[in-house]
């Protein structure tokens, strides 16, 4: 059940896009620096590389255990055990690569996208066992590899596979391109779905696992910084759980507290309120109040001239425009109202019984047009609002009057 409409469909794609681009930026930013400070200082070949990499492996361990991230500490002990094997000798350059090394090349992807596709647990949970099982049994199969009785194996590990050919992939062998590839397709479809910093540090280390794997000399180097990647990843979800909003992927309350007390001596606030929302859910339930609400975020996340949205609580949305005053913001604010009150959104699969079954948080029936305005409330700082507080007062005065006066309008106070 959800609202169909092609325009509001394409506001969120867009919206989710730039979503999922801002969590990549912080991986891709710690991955270049780490580049970069190879190819400059060689910073590979120091000798602080692998006790660093296991401090990191230590700290991301114990942070995963702090924040309940099991599925995180399970991808950090990959590449932990990973750097351990020391794949520097056995994927070394110029020397045929070992069958274990060929089996590290295939599995460790794979690996992540397995942690990227489970749901989270705390990492003392039943599933602990399971995955450090699956772990030890893998170690076991990798370290048979090296058995005279599975040579064949290792010929199967270094043949080509779909046209890939272990010359045009370096040091890793044609399976484990192809399980890369898989890998990364998995881990971009998580990100897409969940647009969390967790699933961004995943792919961050997927690609820290590349580059381990391909240059075998910096493995311990680039493992390490895959390690970096996935501490920042919890330690930035931490943030993103506690500043903003979960359902809408605004930022929350919290957010736009740290926000005006930044703020300088010209600015502008406004209250964005749903008019009879409490109606859209006691109707048809509070799944189609959720994509209500994703909806009008959706457009308040979209606006420009320089305006920032926050999720204030319950039905209400704030808007801070730094540097403008209430004259300026008004037609941005009043084309907002209008636009959401044009645009018709259509119900799926309203079959809603008379009677609500127990358990049941709402169903809805075909083609019900819903019909969803704003009421709008906006002050600017002056010589009697002098801080936020009072501001914000002013801007829910005026968004009263704007209810009391009819709804689906904008009132703003002097």
């Amino acid at each position: 059940m959800r609202l169909d409409d092609t325009q509001e469909t394409r506001t969120e794609l867009a919206v989710a896009a730039r979503a999922v681009l801002r969590r990549l930026l912080l991986p891709a930013a710690i991955l270049a620096a780490v580049v970069l400070a190879d190819r400059l200082w060689s910073a590979s070949q120091a000798e602080w590389v692998v006790p660093t990499g296991r401090a990191i492996y230590l700290v991301g361990l114990a942070l995963a255990w702090r924040f309940g991230r099991g599925r995180t500490a399970w991808a950090i002990l990959l590449l932990g055990l990973v750097a351990e094997t020391e794949i520097d000798a056995l994927l070394a350059q110029g020397a045929p690569a070992s069958s274990t090394a060929l089996a590290l090349a295939a599995l460790l992807p794979l690996n992540l996208a397995v942690a990227a596709v489970l749901r989270e647990r705390s990492v003392v949970s039943w599933r602990t066992p399971v995955l450090l099982g699956a772990t030890m049994a893998q170690g076991l199969a990798i370290a048979g590899l090296e058995l005279p009785a599975a040579a064949g194996i290792g010929h199967w590990l270094r043949g080509p596979m779909i046209g890939l050919e272990s010359s045009g992939t370096g040091n890793v062998p044609p399976l484990g391109v192809l399980c890369f590839l898989v890998a990364a397709n998995v881990l971009l479809l998580c990100l897409a779905w969940r647009r969390t910093p967790l699933e961004a540090g995943l792919l961050g280390a997927l690609v820290a696992a590349w580059l381990a794997l391909t240059d075998p000399l910096a493995s311990s180097y680039y493992l390490a910084g895959g390690g970096l990647v996935l501490v920042v990843a919890i330690i930035e979800n931490a943030f993103v759980l506690a500043f903003e909003d979960t359902l809408t992927g605004l930022p929350g309350r919290r957010s736009l507290e740290d926000a005006l007390a930044q703020l300088g001596n010209r600015y502008a606030l406004a209250i964005v309120d749903i008019d009879h929302f409490k109606r859209v859910n006691d109707r048809h339930g509070h799944e189609v109040g959720d994509q209500v609400l994703r909806m009008v975020a959706c457009r308040l996340a979209s606006l420009t001239s320089g305006s920032r949205a926050f999720r204030y609580g319950g039905e209400e949305f704030v808007l801070l425009f730094a540097g403008r005053t209430t004259k300026d913001v008004l037609p941005l604010l009043s084309d907002l109202k209008a636009g959401i009150a044009d645009q018709a959104f259509t119900v799926r699969g309203l079959d809603r019984p008379r009677r609500k079954p127990p358990g049941s948080r709402g169903t809805s029936g075909r083609g019900l047009t819903l019909k969803v305005t704003v009421s709008i409330g906006v002050a600017e700082r002056s010589s009697r609002r002098l801080n936020p507080e009072q501001v914000l007062k002013a801007a829910d005065e005026a968004l009263y009057r704007a209810k009391r006066t009819g709804r689906n309008r904008v009132c703003y106070r002097r």
